[in-house]
């Protein structure tokens, strides 16, 4: 939390206290605040989160000189640009439908989950194609998963994802899901891919000596680990849990033997 006064000619108007994560905000206004941060035009977006964080009256927001309630804007910019590890609301509703996301740091996630996930997050990013961030929401966000057969798949209330054609079907009603919904899936992403390179990055992502990045990518991945009769077939190796497999690849190279220096 940061611990704010207001004040107008030098006359403290109020003491309290505004969320510096969605960490001091609890779970049941998250999804509130963050679809006015998204829905709204800047400033009044915040301007509006403000008044319900603080609740104050609108006139008391008047009072305070423009600088000030510019400076309490800019401590709000953190809603809608900065990544998350974990979900910032665990589920919602849509229709007749609940709809989850994944557990933080994705460690309810399959390879083939994060493969796609990480693909159209990538050409959203590159090309600000609208349709890839629906796709990515697609991936991570699922319907509940009613047979129960989750508890198969690390305790995930989510159905399971079997393919490709499966997300992008999924995601052709994406464009009717609030927007709040949506960016609460961009920001998870971008969070748990950082928390990823930060973990395993040094071990699977760098590269060293005369190794080559896969130009398949994780694909390539997987159809390495399935020739080498790590977790099965390449659909096998695919439905893996993703933390198992980076993992794995961490530990084989961590059992490499050092190269030893070439002598003149």
């Amino acid at each position: 939390m940061i611990s704010i006064r207001i004040y107008n000619q030098n006359r403290v108007l109020q003491t309290a206290q505004l969320p510096s994560s969605w960490v001091d905000i609890s779970v049941k206004k998250r999804r509130q605040l963050l679809q006015i941060a998204v829905s709204l035009p800047y400033p009044y977006n915040f301007h509006n989160i403000i008044l319900k964080l603080l609740n104050v009256k609108e006139s008391t927001l008047r009072q305070i000189p423009p600088e000030q309630l510019q400076a309490l804007y800019e401590k709000m910019h953190w809603m809608v640009n900065d990544p998350v590890e974990d979900p910032i609301f665990p589920s919602f509703r849509h229709g007749m439908t609940r709809y989850y996301y994944p557990k933080g740091k994705l460690w309810n996630a399959t390879g083939l989950e994060y493969a796609l996930a990480d693909e159209y997050y990538t050409h959203f990013v590159e090309e600000g194609d609208e349709k890839s961030l629906l796709h990515l929401a697609a991936t991570l966000i699922r319907p509940q998963d009613r047979k129960k057969k989750g508890a198969e798949r690390e305790d995930d209330p989510r159905i399971a994802l079997k393919s490709r054609a499966q997300v992008e079907l999924a995601a052709k009603k994406f464009h009717k899901m609030p927007a709040e919904t949506i960016h609460a899936a961009f920001l998870l992403f971008i969070g748990c891919k950082n928390w990823v390179y930060n973990t395993y990055g040094q071990f699977i992502f760098e590269e060293s000596g005369t190794s080559k990045k896969d130009p398949f990518g994780w694909y390539g991945t997987f159809f390495t680990l399935s020739e080498m009769g790590a977790f099965g077939t390449v659909n096998e190796v695919q439905h893996e849990n993703f933390h198992t497999i980076c993992q794995f690849l961490m530990k084989r190279k961590m059992d490499e033997p050092k190269q030893k220096p070439k002598t003149s």
